[in-house]
């Protein structure tokens, strides 16, 4: 130690103290009782509280334990006195006791409905029951609040006589009854008017759950009928009348009426007997006829005879019995008779039993027959009428039959009564108009020659020997629903060995190449080998020639494919020989185009196939697609 320090404890803070003296206990004055926040000493600092101190009281003494987790000083007091301070409270939960933390505090908190209160200074803790948790009176509906007696209410129950509270509720003192009213009679459902019952045994059963039901042997628990039974729905069975049927119900006090309703010609019901007498008369409307008033109504009845009236007051009458082929023949005098019909001139009439048989004598004619068929006449009526083309008219005892002239296209006829001598006759200008004659027979060695669709066909010159000329025999118009364009053996047959495309711009859907294919079976495959053909296709300057195996070609192929612009498609002729011969099927052709990026082409090409077929189907295609529009014409040379 520095010979300048002084000896002792230093003022600011004796617990830096080094010296030889170590026993010295630090202590400071404080106004008020140390609060955690008082952190600013070491721990064993001691706090003395001064006089008049504006919490706790002067001379209490505390030091400084520790500090907790977050740093605040944890002061502890010292207690004075005789009797040692509270160190543990033992609860209801019992051991181990509730203990001080570390700064020496035994929390006291209420549970539910018990709230605590005290603070420094004071030394008093006070436990209270709280009134809005635990109750501290109980109410009824009469009485007012009543308090507990010696802590303890007495809850008791009873009966009242029937009113309109099915449960009360009454107090004094400590004592709460609770009365239950006694049931009564009612003649309706009332909620106000339940009450206490006990049930007649001999017709009740109760269980041990309170389940109340009709005895066995008790009220009755079902109505058998002539047809089901019936059993009470909430305590009713129901007697009811059939309005319909004639039946009706009434009841009053403990009587139920069964009423029938009289019958009448719309209601079902009872009714009276009618006399024989009354049953003859007519006259009653009320009564009901049996079988024996019905027979009186009847009359005598004769066997075999005919019924007959007498008036509506009078009983039926009768004829005799009729014979065969007899009638009851009516009499302006008296009552009908039975007799038989009399036969009249050409007419036989015969008797038999249940029949009479009328016919007309041998002279009178009954049936019509015609060329086709047999008319008989109905309601003594035959009917002469006019057919197609003829008219008929009856006068007096004549019937005159007319041939309606001319006779119409429409009924058959020519629709014309005069024809040019020699000359052809020709259809009309439509289907039902009359014909027409050509207007001249023409000259020796003239042929008929067609003027076209709408025109009459005259005479003319012959164009040729008539011998080596083509035929037309087709034409296929392309419609944008097919690849191919075919003509079968409905074309291709044994009458022309020769034939002849004529193609009108055929144009593709899509840029395709152009080719020909031959069938020997009538188009149900197509021959696709083996074909010995070239084709020469000129573009500008250049020329491009192609040997194909696969078909007859008609364009080249790629940028010689036939292009799709409208108008400018493949046009051309293609020659077909031998189709139906022995020798190998040849063909030629020669057309234009306009190919891949609208450029000319000039095709030339020809060939034959590797055997000699049959062929009886050829069709021109396109690889690419569909035809899109174009025409061709098929031509066959007669076979010379």
């Amino acid at each position: 130690m520095s010979t300048n320090q002084p000896v002792g404890i230093p003022f600011q803070n004796p617990t830096d103290y080094t010296g030889p003296e170590k026993n010295i206990i630090p202590i400071r004055r404080f106004p008020r009782r140390p609060l955690s926040t008082d952190k600013r000493y070491r721990i064993g600092q001691f706090a003395i509280l001064g006089k008049n101190p504006t919490t706790g009281v002067e001379g209490e003494l505390w030091y400084l334990a520790n500090f907790d987790s977050n740093g605040d000083a944890m002061w502890l007091q010292f207690t004075s006195g005789s009797t040692a301070g509270v160190d543990a409270l033992l609860t209801d939960d019992g051991a181990p006791a509730v203990g001080p933390d570390i700064a020496g505090i035994i929390d006291v908190f209420g549970g539910t409905g018990i709230t605590t209160s005290g603070q420094d200074p004071g030394t008093a803790v006070t436990i209270n029951l709280d009134g809005s948790v635990v109750g501290q009176t109980i109410t009824g509906d009469a009485g007012g609040d009543l308090s507990p007696t010696a802590g303890n209410w007495n809850i008791l129950g009873g009966t009242v006589a029937s009113g309109t509270t099915p449960i009360a509720t009454s107090g004094a003192v400590s004592t709460l009854t609770i009365n239950a009213q006694i049931s009564q009679a009612l003649a309706a459902t009332d909620a106000t008017k339940i009450g206490l019952s006990n049930f007649n045994s001999t017709h009740f059963s109760v269980d041990a759950n309170g389940f109340v039901a009709l005895a066995g042997s008790g009220a009755t628990l079902q109505f058998d009928a002539d047809a089901g039974s019936a059993t009470p729905t909430a305590g009713i069975i129901n007697i009811l009348g059939d309005a319909p049927q004639g039946s009706t119900t009434s009841a009053a006090g403990n009587t139920v009426t069964i009423t029938n309703t009289s019958a009448t010609e719309t209601q079902i019901g009872v009714s009276e007997l009618a006399t024989d007498a009354e049953a003859i008369a007519g006259t009653d409307s009320v009564r009901t006829i049996v079988p024996t008033s019905l027979k009186a109504k009847l009359g005598v009845q004769t066997a075999d005879g005919i019924a007959y009236g007498q008036g509506d007051s009078s009983a039926i009458g009768w004829t005799a019995g009729l014979n065969d082929g007899e009638l009851a023949i009516g009499s302006t005098a008296g009552v009908p008779a039975a007799s038989t019909l009399t036969a009249g001139t050409g007419v036989t009439i015969t008797n038999a039993a249940n029949s009479i048989t009328i016919d007309a004598a041998a002279a009178v004619p009954l049936t019509f027959p015609t060329d086709s068929g047999t008319a008989t006449p109905a309601a003594n009526a035959l009917s002469i009428l006019g057919g197609t083309g003829i008219s008929t008219s009856g006068a007096g005892s004549t019937v005159t039959v007319t041939l309606d002239t001319p006779v119409i296209v429409a009924d058959g006829g020519s629709g014309r009564t005069t024809a040019t001598e020699y000359a052809v006759i020709c259809g009309g200008t439509t289907t039902t108009n009359p014909h027409q004659s050509i207007a001249s027979v023409g000259t020796a060695s003239q042929v008929l020659t067609s003027n076209g669709a709408g025109a009459l066909p005259t005479f003319q010159n012959a164009g040729g020997s008539g011998s080596g000329a083509w035929v037309w025999l087709n034409t296929i118009t392309a419609d944008d629903t097919s690849d191919s364009m075919i003509w079968d053996n409905t074309y291709i047959n044994g009458t022309y060995d020769n034939y002849m495309i004529l193609a009108d711009s055929l144009v593709p859907a899509a840029n395709s190449w152009f080719a020909i294919h031959v069938s020997d079976d009538n188009a149900s495959t197509w021959i696709t080998t083996g074909y010995l053909s070239t084709v020469r296709t000129f573009v500008g300057a250049g020329l491009v020639a192609n040997n194909v195996v696969i078909n007859f070609p008609l364009s080249g192929y790629v940028l010689q494919e036939v292009g799709t612009q409208e108008l400018i498609g493949w046009s051309g002729q293609i020659y077909l020989n031998d189709l139906t011969t022995t020798t190998r099927v040849r063909y030629s052709s020669s057309g234009s185009y306009a190919s891949v990026g609208d450029t000319r082409v000039l095709h030339l090409g020809g060939g034959s196939a590797p055997l000699a077929l049959d062929v009886d189907a050829i069709r021109l295609f396109f690889d690419g697609g569909n035809f899109d529009t174009g025409k061709a014409h098929l031509y066959g040379m007669r076979n010379f």
